[in-house]
């Protein structure tokens, strides 16, 4: 199992491109019950306290420079509406290998269309307590990340019904389905200090719809980038004289690996019928 902790580096990624080993971001929890926190944490580790999740020194048991806590994602934070179907039983369009010697082929497709929407938010916190063994943020409620974003979804699902020349017959199921996302808006909203109570723009550059690699997020405080195929690699600059390097560091990470245009798409899963009730 892959994990969801990442090593941060400074000045390059890792040692071969220069880098210095700095902190690491600890992933705990899952995104769909609502208590996924993440931390940004030193490697000056307490391994005294029984109640860390990283004792004898490992992650987890760090010291916190800042932590969040995210929403859940799942069919909670969506709504969808003005769904369309039609059921379709025209055959004359649908070809087959002439090879396979089939007498008779009966078609019916359903498709299917909507729009939907979704919002959840990250909470920003000065520290990090572990309660019966489970991570909480805790200490200043420094700021809320949050995102909305508006989206079309069409899916045409076809059902084959081909009856062979000796009377046997065969089925067959075909599935294509699209998702776009229309508008993405991050708001991030400072609790703490001279900034309190002001919205600080994140600006999304790029299609959205092809792929997180090809965005960049820019804000007054950081810009990202994300490569990587298997496991999400992220770049971020932090500005200078932020005030609050880590902070600004975990905001462009949540913000770039588990709030991006992607991750939105990743979990909406329209209302959509498919296969159901198609009988050629």
């Amino acid at each position: 199992m892959m994990s969801k902790d990442y090593v941060v580096w400074h000045g390059g990624c890792g040692e071969d491109e220069g880098g210095k080993l700095w902190m690491v971001v600890d992933q705990e929890g899952k995104w769909w019950d609502g208590n996924m926190v993440t931390t940004l944490e030193t490697f000056q580790r307490d391994s005294s306290n029984p109640d860390l999740k990283g004792q004898d020194g490992k992650i987890g048991s760090g010291e916190t420079v800042v932590s969040c806590i995210m929403d859940k994602l799942d069919g909670d934070n969506y709504i969808f509406s003005d769904y369309e179907a039609h059921v379709d039983s025209d055959d004359s369009d649908y070809t087959t290998m002439s090879d396979w010697g089939e007498e008779d082929v009966d078609v019916e497709t359903r498709k299917e269309k909507c729009k939907w929407k979704a919002q959840t938010q990250v909470q920003f916190y000065s520290g990090r307590e572990y309660i019966d063994g489970k991570p909480r943020p805790c200490g200043t409620h420094i700021a809320t990340l949050k995102i909305k974003a508006k989206g079309k979804a069409k899916q045409k699902s076809t059902a084959v019904e081909i009856e062979m020349e000796d009377g046997s017959k065969r089925k067959e199921y075909h599935c294509d389905s699209k998702n776009k996302v229309k508008k993405f808006i991050y708001k991030l909203t400072f609790h703490d200090g001279t900034a309190d109570g002001q919205d600080v723009p994140i600006e999304l550059i790029g299609n959205w719809n092809r792929g997180d690699g090809a965005l960049c997020w820019q804000s007054p405080g950081f810009t990202a980038k994300v490569d990587g195929f298997f496991r999400p690699k992220p770049t971020i600059e932090v500005a200078a004289g932020t005030g609050h390097p880590g902070l600004w560091l975990l905001i462009g990470f949540m913000a770039s690996i588990n709030l991006s245009p992607d991750d939105v798409l990743d979990h909406c899963h329209p209302p959509f019928r498919g296969f159901a009730g198609l009988d050629p």
